[in-house]
């Protein structure tokens, strides 16, 4: 959490995080994962989060 609350801190783990497509100069986040299952099962508990909040 401290990093948080520093700016500098927040600068360098932004640019840690992300990454400018050369071609479209688009920026995107890069996290990294342990495999692909556990990207789907994080959008399979986000899905049901969001599914949650809109009763």
């Amino acid at each position: 959490m401290a990093t948080l609350q520093n700016p500098e801190a927040v600068e360098k783990l932004s640019k840690s995080i992300t990454e400018k497509d050369e071609k479209t100069g688009k920026t995107y986040l890069k996290l990294p994962v342990e495999n692909e299952q556990m990207v789907g099962n994080a959008l399979g508990l986000l899905a049901g989060l969001l599914k949650g909040l809109g009763k």
